[in-house]
């Protein structure tokens, strides 16, 4: 609902917020319906194994999240239907990145994201 409505300063923000698709699910399965090559990006954003302290707002949303994390075959998958790349969030230094093959990691505070080039 926010990417649909929200106001950005910026333009060119607001109009690509507008084109995100966003799905909820199990992605395993969302994955393995889709075809080769149908998605430009492919984005996972897992709840981090242990919450930050200065973020409890997001206990609300942890009550109701899936705890787990994206494994081999999801990313598999994930490269299959991918276009151009896939990326991950993690929590520095990254350890579930390197797990699952990502590279070019980007740091920002304290979290990273991956990224697989497809």
């Amino acid at each position: 609902h926010g990417m649909k409505i929200y106001k950005h300063r910026t333009e060119g923000v607001e109009s690509a917020m507008r084109q995100v698709e966003i799905f909820t699910g199990d992605s395993a399965q969302f994955l393995q319906g889709q075809s080769d090559r149908s998605w430009d990006v492919i984005y996972f954003d897992p709840m981090f194994e242990k919450t930050v302290e200065q973020s409890q707002g997001i206990d609300v949303v942890r009550a109701l999240a899936w705890l787990g994390s994206p494994g081999i075959v999801e990313i598999k998958n994930a490269r299959r239907v991918a276009r151009r790349c896939v990326i991950m969030k993690d929590r520095i230094p990254g350890r579930k990145l390197h797990e699952l093959g990502f590279e070019a990691v980007l740091k920002r505070g304290r979290i990273c994201y991956g990224r697989i080039d497809v």
